[in-house]
């Protein structure tokens, strides 16, 4: 395969990476990053609900922005996301999202910018 396939195959294996902000763990106190969705409400398509997602051993798995968040996952990806996370982990996950449900929400209907989102997040 030449480069330039092989860079147009990666890019498009990846665009979900480009189209998120990542919030890292030494910001989050979080034992892993947290990313957000840059398109936020303007996404159409399958992925339109509000949501961050979380990396955990190379996968991003999606939780919803809500003040009652869970995975955004059926069947055996959710039971694979559940094992992921120590109940420890998704209880901490899952407090960060409630406790900071109205900036995410503020930045994912476009109010705040990343920036304006990530120094207002509360550990």
């Amino acid at each position: 395969m030449d480069n330039e396939k092989y860079v147009a195959e990666y890019i498009s294996n990846y665009d979900e990476i480009f189209e998120m902000a990542n919030y890292e763990t030494r910001d989050s106190g979080l034992p892993f990053d947290i990313w957000f969705d840059e398109i936020k409400a303007d996404r159409k398509g399958k992925h339109s609900s509000p949501r961050v997602k979380i990396a955990v051993d190379g996968e991003l798995i999606p939780i919803s922005i809500s003040t009652d968040p869970a995975f955004l996952a059926k069947g055996s990806h959710l039971r694979r996301h559940e094992d992921a996370l120590s109940g420890k982990d998704r209880r901490r996950m899952f407090t960060f999202i409630s406790k900071n449900h109205d900036v995410i929400i503020a930045h994912w209907n476009g109010e705040l910018t990343t920036f304006g989102m990530m120094s207002k997040l509360k550990r």
